[in-house]
């Protein structure tokens, strides 16, 4: 009697639910899948490339965009490729995608089959659903196959195994980032990734905190699609080159007119560059050498501003000299190539 009654409890509770129809049926993952659109968006209508030796620009087409869908660590790909079309929208569809996080890449290839564009994103899809989403390309990075000559420093291979390479990757800070180098043989070498831009490094040995030796700065031009293969060897040049992609051109005719010294041996100069001719231009930016002879950010000007004054105190000389440099850059945040330096001579050195 008992047990009946429990039964009959039980039923009375669910009775009102079975007749409504508010039991909802169960869900199982992956039943209901969704679709995404994707919309490329690039940050100018024309790819084109700078050369690292020139500086000018040229049109390149973008030969392909890959699209690659990622889910569940890899154990769930989609591929796609979209055609580029210039001034026209370009998109991408999937369907069928199981419910989760899908991570989303895009990869512009231009015609030589090097990657100059990239975007990655991820993206929640939720079941049944159709989503879209916007990937912003930009620039990709660059690759340097560094080695560095290292069998003339003494103790090399047996009390010093390893060293750094240091980028300087901002100019407005004074901080830097480390790459390991590793030996081999007689030199140390490293794969080191990069971002599109100029940039300045230096090699230390083994490392900064107890260096045996110490690079003076290289000014490098990073160009994202291509590796370089680079040897070199204790206070030589070091030039990096590839592909960077939609930066203006580099600022050209830099010149220095500096006035007389004052009387704390200070020297008031006036900069004066040639105008980069683009729509978009959103301005230039000037960089000076410091105490220890790196270039670091002086000063960012307006597109209409052709001229700087700056005033250079006695102790900020390098070897006897301080350097110039300027850059364009575009409202898109894209940065030109830095112009060749100009130096000025501390006055007095050339009458020692």
């Amino acid at each position: 009697m008992e047990k009946l009654l429990k039964t009959f409890f039980l039923f009375f509770l669910l009775f009102p639910l079975l007749t409504t129809g508010c039991l909802q049926k169960p869900y199982y993952p992956g039943k209901d899948y969704g679709e995404l659109k994707i919309r490329l968006v690039l940050a100018e209508e024309a790819a084109s490339v700078q050369t690292a030796t020139t500086g000018a620009m040229a049109t390149a087409g973008i030969e392909k965009i890959l699209i690659r869908l990622s889910h569940g660590k890899g154990k769930l790909t989609r591929t796609g490729e979209v055609r580029y079309l210039s001034g026209q929208p370009m998109e991408a569809r999937f369907s069928s995608l199981y419910p989760g996080k899908w991570q989303v890449t895009a990869e512009a290839y231009d015609e030589e089959g090097f990657v100059v564009l990239h975007c990655s994103r991820e993206v929640t899809i939720e079941p049944g659903s159709s989503n879209t989403t916007e990937l912003y390309l930009t620039a990709a990075p660059g690759f340097l196959d560094f080695t560095f000559d290292a069998s003339a420093l003494p103790g090399f291979g047996t009390e010093i195994t390893e060293g750094k390479l240091y980028a300087y990757l901002d100019p407005k800070s004074n901080q830097s980032t480390s790459f390991p180098l590793i030996r081999g043989g007689d030199y140390l070498k490293g794969l080191v990734k990069l971002p599109a831009g100029t940039f300045q490094v230096r090699v230390v040995v083994p490392q900064i905190t107890n260096g045996i030796y110490e690079s003076p700065y290289y000014t490098v031009h990073i160009l994202p699609g291509r590796t370089e293969n680079l040897t070199v060897g204790p206070c030589e040049e070091l030039t990096i080159g590839g592909i960077i992609d939609f930066p203006p051109e580099r600022p050209g005719q830099l010149t220095l007119s500096p006035e007389e010294p004052g009387g704390s041996g200070s020297v008031t100069l006036h900069l004066s560059w040639a105008a980069v001719n683009i729509s978009d231009l959103g301005g230039y930016r000037l960089y000076r050498t410091n105490a220890e002879g790196r270039f670091i950010h002086l000063a960012e000007v307006g597109p209409d501003t052709l001229v700087y004054t700056d005033t250079v105190p006695s102790g900020n000389y390098y070897n006897g000299r301080v350097g110039y440099a300027v850059s364009s850059f575009d409202r898109g945040g894209n940065e030109s190539l830095w112009s060749e330096p100009v130096y000025l001579e501390k006055p007095g050195e050339n009458s020692r």
